[in-house]
């Protein structure tokens, strides 16, 4: 797990950065959404939008398999 965040206007919502994948949990982490991205780098982060918690920032890393 590179990334973690939490939404700051419901809790309940989580999301966690892995590879080449993000999960989603909307009901505090007892059930998963994993979404792939069909890309050739990593997900270094994930943040919610501090002004808007309907939108989520994915930040990429450069993607070698290593880690």
């Amino acid at each position: 797990i590179r990334s973690i965040a939490i939404n700051p206007k419901k809790s309940s919502d989580i999301v966690f950065a892995a590879g080449r994948a993000f999960y989603k949990s909307v009901d505090s982490g007892k059930s998963w959404v994993v979404v792939g991205l069909d890309v050739n780098r990593g997900i270094s982060f994930v943040a919610y939008d501090p002004f808007d918690s309907n939108y989520l920032f994915i930040g990429l890393r450069r993607f070698d398999g290593s880690s």
